[in-house]
């Protein structure tokens, strides 16, 4: 019998979404002065020397003694963005939308105060208006995206930004809000490509890169993945969560030197995440450190004591090193969480087993037995079970029942002839045996059997030919070995 191995590489932390970059391309917008409004002029040539409160106070004496001048009105709302004043910007701003209702820079500069008071659905239909009036401005279409990206419109947002790719081939932060719309929308894929160009296109920023990676951990494709996380940590990102999924990476690429000393960077942050210890315990697995393994899927199991994968793996860690009694109730845990796995029930009936509690063993395959009674697997290894413990009828009964659905199965062909064996049949031993060789010619008991069978019919000299035979196979099988020693000597004796 054998254990059924599930060595399942899982997340080292949950997945968090890419961090998305949203926000406006767009700059306010400097007013035209008309040279045939002296004050205002004024006003621009004081904002242009850089004396912004100046030409406020300016501004601010027009529009009180003229109300319905537009263009004060529009300066005005301008040099309050530049101030840092939105709210009043907003306000000088619907007044000269109101008296200039078809200026382009009027709605530029006031839809840039909406969003600057989080104004966000006036924002956007204002955008939406500049969009029409200018088609091929590539800041109003990147804003329309980003806003509808926030909104969480994915078809909306895609729409918007591909237009403003198609107007700009080269920005990434158009690429960025793509890719992140088409994370939204589900479409992983595309968001992968759309975040890895606009960090080819911006080798400098991190969170570019950490999009990338994120998107392409998503993915599973482990080189691209590591390729970008490995580019955000070269250009300073610090977010422990990317050293978290490269040391996962590294894992799942083999590079375990790689993959211990990123663990080692962020095991204090991790302390707490079961999957981390799982992952831990994955990796000293694979170097051969059974007891680093046995102590990181504890630590998984602390956290969780109902972590499939650490009980199972932890179970698989004791069950190698032979200590089967240590084993059980590990299995029987995982085995308890969903009875109708059928990893889980193979593992414990295993461990039952080896540990010498047979009578467990076969109650638990009877019980999967009844459910289904079309698991041969399971069928033969109660047979097995039950010859060892003098249940020769009922194994007999198992070993036939196989061989009506798999009458080509060697184990139930070599089970009946030990059967037939017992019963001093040697004839049809000897017919069970050799069908079951024909069936695996690599079954070094079934030939070890045939030898005994032959040895009965006084057929020594076969026998051992037959034995020798099974030592090319497996030259260190000791059953084998044993007899071959015996009939040689009593052959030798005879002769």
């Amino acid at each position: 019998m054998t254990v059924k191995k599930n060595w399942i590489k899982k997340l080292s932390f949950t997945f968090l979404t890419a961090m998305l970059i949203v926000g406006t391309a767009m700059a306010q917008t400097e007013p035209v002065a008309p040279a045939s409004n002296a004050q205002v002029f004024e006003a621009a040539q004081l904002y242009k020397a850089g004396q912004l409160n100046d030409a406020a106070a300016k501004l601010e004496a027009v529009v009180k003694a003229d109300p319905s001048n537009g263009e004060a009105h529009s300066w005005l709302g301008f040099i309050y963005l530049r101030q840092s004043k939105p709210e009043m910007a907003v306000a000088s701003l619907e007044k000269a939308q109101e008296l200039r209702p078809t200026d382009l820079e009027v709605k530029v500069n006031l839809g840039n105060a909406y969003l600057m008071t989080s104004q966000d659905d006036k924002a956007l239909a204002t955008y939406t208006v500049v969009a029409k009036m200018k088609p091929d401005m590539v800041e109003a279409w990147y804003n329309i995206g980003s806003l509808q990206l926030a909104k969480k419109n994915a078809d909306a947002a895609i729409s918007a930004l591909t237009t403003a790719e198609k107007l700009d081939g080269k920005d990434a932060f158009i690429k960025n809000n793509l890719g992140a719309s088409y994370e939204l929308k589900g479409d992983f894929a595309m968001a992968a490509s759309k975040f890895a160009a606009a960090s080819d296109l911006r080798t400098d920023l991190a969170n570019f890169a950490r999009n990338a990676g994120f998107s392409y951990y998503r993915l599973s494709k482990v080189n691209d993945a590591i390729a970008y996380f490995e580019r955000a940590l070269s250009v300073g990102e610090t977010d422990p969560s990317v050293k978290a999924a490269l040391s996962d990476l590294y894992l799942r690429a083999g590079r375990r030197d790689d993959a211990m000393k990123m663990m080692a960077e962020v095991e204090d942050m991790m302390a707490g995440d079961k999957n981390f210890w799982f992952n831990r315990g994955v990796l000293c697995m694979q170097a051969n450190d059974a007891e680093g393994a046995e102590a990181a899927y504890k630590r998984a199991l602390d956290i969780d004591p109902k972590d499939a994968a650490s009980l199972n793996n932890l179970g698989l860690v004791l069950y190698t090193q032979g200590r089967y009694d240590e084993a059980v109730p590990f299995f029987k845990r995982l085995y308890d969480l969903n009875p109708d796995n059928k990893g889980a029930q193979m593992n414990l009936s295993a461990a039952y087993a080896r540990s010498g509690d047979l009578g467990s063993a076969v109650n638990l395959w009877k019980t999967i037995l009844r459910k289904d009674p079309t698991r041969n697997e399971v069928r033969l290894d109660l047979a097995a079970a039950l010859w060892s413990m003098g249940d020769k009828e009922g194994a007999k009964f198992h070993y036939a029942t196989v061989l009506k659905s798999d009458p080509n199965n060697a184990r139930a062909r070599n089970g009946m002839g030990l059967w037939y064996l017992g019963q001093a049949k040697y004839k049809e031993a000897e017919a069970a045996f050799r069908t079951a060789i024909k069936q695996d010619a690599k079954y070094v008991q079934a030939y070890n059997n045939l030898s005994i069978a032959l040895e009965r019919q006084n057929k020594r000299k076969e026998a051992i030919a037959v034995l020798e035979a099974a030592l090319k196979l497996d030259p260190n099988a000791s059953d084998v070995l044993a007899n071959l020693e015996r009939m040689r000597k009593a052959e030798g004796k005879a002769s």
